[in-house]
């Protein structure tokens, strides 16, 4: 079986082979990947308008993936995760508080490089790296989108400044990091923090950048949580990934598993962050239910606000709208399909 980056390429070069090209709809070749280099802002802009040298490199990949999976949509190698996509974007409304728990930068991450598809359980990042790749573009970006598609969640303890820079380190690994804050946030000494890092990639820069706003988590001890991080690693054998703490925060002991602990144990926010309270579940399957030493929140209705609305300064236009709006034209043209055959009969 085909992996779904496979089945992409060889679409590609298909289009390629053709005398004439609809770009409108395939959008490929090396003309297109430098559009796409146009389309975004450089680093260099970025850092002009303040941003952070390295929060500005990983920046500007996130908006070249953006723009790319905007267009990407429409194979129909990538319909399945197309219908994830959507159906999770529906049920969360990640537009961050108050509107949403989940926040763009937290939403955008997960989907983009923790949401496996596929019967090679690929994430819409691994089949865009291997797009770009053919496309031609910059082997910096290439390289950039597959540190980002490496990284993953982590829990964190504040321990204090280092100048402009924030000392954390990891539970479970004690891994210590310095990080820069896009969101601004600064916080304080003993906070738990969880967070997405972005590790260096320019030379000379010794940072991480923490790339989504930072959840601060109230109510928990370090020793709790590291009971329940061992108690639950055991269960991602389920899902078939290894049993090690990598895994664990990466893609969970199920899917939606990481969303339904930010739902649930929602409390309170800031412009710059976000807070929880309590543990993450120990039932994997936990969905939208009390869970002991958590608030519990209410089941996200139809009622709340989407996420198209203003974005924070940095943040990308998200492609779901393009996303959404693909969706329900196919459904539309399926329905169509259907009473046409009802009408012959």
């Amino acid at each position: 079986m085909k992996s779904m980056q496979e089945s992409l390429i060889e679409r590609l070069r298909h289009e390629q082979r053709k005398v004439l090209v609809d770009f409108d709809q395939v959008k490929a070749g090396r003309e297109y990947a430098h559009f796409l280099n146009e389309e975004v802002k450089t680093p260099d802009v970025l850092m002009d308008e303040g941003y952070d040298p390295l929060h500005a490199v990983y920046l500007y990949a996130q908006n070249f993936l953006s723009v790319l999976v905007e267009q990407a949509v429409e194979f129909p190698e990538l319909q399945e995760w197309v219908k994830l996509y959507v159906s999770l974007e529906k049920d969360y409304m990640p537009a961050g508080p108050p509107m949403s728990p989940l926040s763009r930068s937290y939403f955008f991450c997960w989907s983009s490089f923790d949401l496996p598809f596929g019967g090679h359980q690929e994430t819409i990042t691994d089949c865009m790296i291997k797009m770009t790749r053919e496309l031609g573009s910059p082997d910096g970006l290439v390289e950039t989108l597959e540190v980002m598609q490496q990284s993953r969640m982590g829990f964190y303890v504040h321990e204090g400044m280092q100048g402009e820079y924030i000392q954390l380190r990891e539970l479970k690994t004690n891994r210590l990091c310095l990080c820069h804050c896009s969101s601004g946030y600064q916080g304080g000494c003993g906070e738990i923090w969880y967070i997405r890092l972005m590790p260096p990639l320019v030379e000379g820069y010794d940072y991480h950048v923490a790339f989504t706003t930072p959840y601060v988590v109230r109510n928990i001890t370090e020793s709790g949580l590291l009971k329940l991080i061992d108690r639950m690693i055991p269960k991602m054998a389920t899902r078939g990934y290894p049993a090690d703490y990598d895994s664990f925060m990466k893609w969970g002991p199920a899917l939606k598993y990481w969303n339904e602990y930010l739902t649930m144990g929602y409390s309170n926010f800031a412009h710059d962050v976000i807070y929880l309270t309590g543990y993450p579940s120990t039932d994997p399957k936990a969905e939208y239910r009390n869970v002991e030493d958590m608030n519990s929140y209410p089941s996200l209705g139809s009622t709340l606000l989407g996420w198209q609305g203003a974005l924070a300064p940095g943040i990308p236009k998200p492609a779901t709208k393009k996303i959404v709006q693909f969706a329900g034209k196919k459904k539309k043209q399926k329905q169509a399909k259907q009473a046409r055959k009802r009408n012959r009969k």
